[in-house]
């Protein structure tokens, strides 16, 4: 198991491939073929206790969740306070 930070994304915007390639670059990890991947967004540490905690986060963009998912990763996801994303190869499903 493995967590990449992508704490720089804003709330609201999108985390995309390339974000996805440059957070792994950074942080050294090695991520292969059946691992787990976490992504840290800082949301927590950024809202908790506010309104905005429920609905101001980033998300990843169709090419961050499917370019991901088809490098034959077992589990990618992250939690937020709405709902818990989760996918795997080729099947995107949001868990609410």
């Amino acid at each position: 198991m493995s967590c990449i930070d992508v704490s720089h994304k804003q709330p609201q915007t999108y985390i995309s491939a390339a974000d996805l390639d440059e957070a792994v670059r950074r942080s050294g990890v090695d991520v292969q073929r059946g691992d787990i991947l976490l992504l840290y967004t800082a949301t927590f540490n950024r809202l908790h206790g506010t309104r905005e905690y429920l609905s101001q986060y980033p998300g990843l963009d169709e090419a961050g969740a499917c370019g991901w998912s088809r490098k034959a990763l077992r589990r990618s996801g992250w939690t937020h306070p709405a709902r818990i994303i989760r996918f795997g190869p080729l099947n995107i499903f949001d868990g609410a």
